[in-house]
């Protein structure tokens, strides 16, 4: 009876370590994100604080969105901007695409991670208010 009860149980143990295994959970959005190529000559990237749920968006380096995100479903999350709102969905190889309509009309962006760390550009800008402009819709 003893073997038994052991077999049972290495049986169990098995199959909750198999199943564990192969549920794949969704990549948590974190770090730092960017276009991998131009997208009709700019440069996008996502910069996100997981700690205070905070983003920030760049256009050509240049900070021209910053709010707050929430996730509402497992890798799916609203991104509510200062200027500008966002869904998006984060996928298995930890990227998300967005739409930006002045800059690449009805295409999705890709945008890829590129690391854990948020990464922030800087530098001083006297044409900000121009890039914010492509923002709105």
């Amino acid at each position: 009876m003893n073997k038994r009860l052991l077999s049972l149980f290495v049986l169990f143990l098995s199959v909750l370590l198999l199943a564990a295994c192969l549920h794949k959970a969704k990549p948590r959005l974190e770090g730092s994100y960017q276009s991998e190529r131009d997208v009709n000559g700019k440069f996008i990237s996502f910069v996100f604080e997981r700690q205070e749920s905070a983003y920030e968006l760049y256009i050509d380096n240049r900070l021209v969105d910053r709010g707050r995100y929430d996730e509402y479903d497992e890798g799916k999350y609203a991104l509510f901007g200062e200027i500008r709102e966002f869904d998006i969905e984060v996928e298995s190889g930890n990227e998300f695409k967005v739409v930006i309509e002045k800059i690449n009309g009805d295409e999705v962006i890709e945008l890829v991670q590129v690391s854990q760390i948020p990464t922030r550009a800087s530098g001083n800008f006297d044409d900000i208010e121009d890039y914010q402009n492509l923002l709105e819709p």
